[in-house]
């Protein structure tokens, strides 16, 4: 047999059959199925299995409870997550605590002392905003705090569970990319954390060249697509959440503006949002964030049981779906 140069707890479910809530439950002596038990057992006897019995000694007075921090919480962004971080959480034998900040730094820092003095053994905080003042007092009661999708200033020392955007991970942007769209913008209201904008400000980060445009304050969508028009260096996809895309499409229609043609357009939809689009046959990249949360609930059990993680996990959330209103880019 190949020897693994580090067996982790994803080895040894991969080996066992089983999840990786039921390999660290197993292995921290939390009920689980004999057979279960078992398999675990003889997996990580097998691979050679030996856990970071410094970092699993680090608490023995677990309240088998868990923390969980949003900046903001919306229909846009937690939901999804949310619910696939507590089934797996829970699979592994812990409760999971949820507060928001309602988009408050000051609210956000006051929660984390919340759950500190409630002596949670792990904190899961999504969009991480304030003077992080908070952190030496995790680390030194050695509980164990991870990041969701983004760290703000102060945070970023703290590992995190990421989306990862690239020409290699998302296919619409290599899609677009070859049927040569070169510029694309993105509509979006004051929602900084919203999933529009965040995918907008990664695109950045792509071999398409990105802008943010804001609704204005009258006239409308028609107004962004006669601005759009008048520029020479105009963008040929214009993305958004779905209802504003949905938007930018009836005001092209309304003028008479091609699509595709004069412009590709993009719905960013999560599952509730995608039905809309499907019913409009627009393109969308509906966003999985149940995904981040699966995995965020996988590596935090894996921290509990011994294996902190090393840095930033990116995990490809999106899913493609190219209808009707993607096309060449015009000239």
């Amino acid at each position: 047999m190949t020897r693994i140069a580090r067996v982790t707890l994803h080895h040894v479910a991969a080996k066992a059959g089983v999840s990786i809530a039921t390999v660290s439950r197993a292995l921290n002596g939390l009920p689980v199925a004999h057979e279960n038990q078992q398999r675990v057992e003889e997996a990580a006897a097998e691979l050679g299995y030996v856990p970071n019995e410094a970092a699993r000694s680090l608490r023995s007075d677990r309240t088998l409870t868990l923390g969980l921090v949003f900046f903001q919480l919306g229909p846009s962004r937690g939901v999804d997550l949310l619910d696939a971080l507590s089934a797996t959480v829970e699979q592994g034998g812990y409760s999971l605590l949820i507060s928001t900040a309602r988009g408050d730094a000051k609210t956000y820092e006051l929660l984390m002392r919340r759950f500190l003095e409630r002596r949670v053994d792990g904190l899961f905080c999504s969009f991480p905003h304030g003077e992080a003042n908070l952190l030496a007092r995790y680390q030194a009661a050695h509980v164990p705090v991870l990041a969701l999708n983004y760290a703000g200033a102060g945070y970023h020392s703290l590992p995190i569970i990421r989306p990862s955007f690239s020409i290699e991970t998302d296919p619409g942007i290599r899609q677009l990319y070859e049927l040569g769209h070169r510029k694309t913008a993105w509509i979006d209201d004051a929602e900084p954390l919203s999933n529009a904008a965040a995918m907008g400000a990664a695109w950045q980060k792509s071999p398409l060249t990105t802008e943010l445009i804001p609704l204005p304050e009258t006239g409308g969508m028609e107004l962004v697509v006669r601005d759009l028009l008048a520029r020479e260096d105009r963008p040929t996809v214009v993305a958004g959440p779905e209802h504003h895309a949905s938007a930018f499409l009836a005001a092209c229609r309304i003028a008479g503006v091609s699509v595709p043609g004069e412009f590709s357009v993009l719905a960013i939809t999560n599952h509730e949002s995608e039905r809309s689009a499907i019913r409009q046959d627009m393109a969308s990249t509906l966003i999985d964030a149940a995904m981040i949360g699966r995995k965020a609930g996988e590596v935090m059990l894996a921290w509990l049981a011994g294996e902190p993680p090393d840095g930033a996990i990116e995990v490809p959330i999106f899913r493609w779906n190219p209808r009707a209103t993607i096309g060449p880019a015009k000239g």
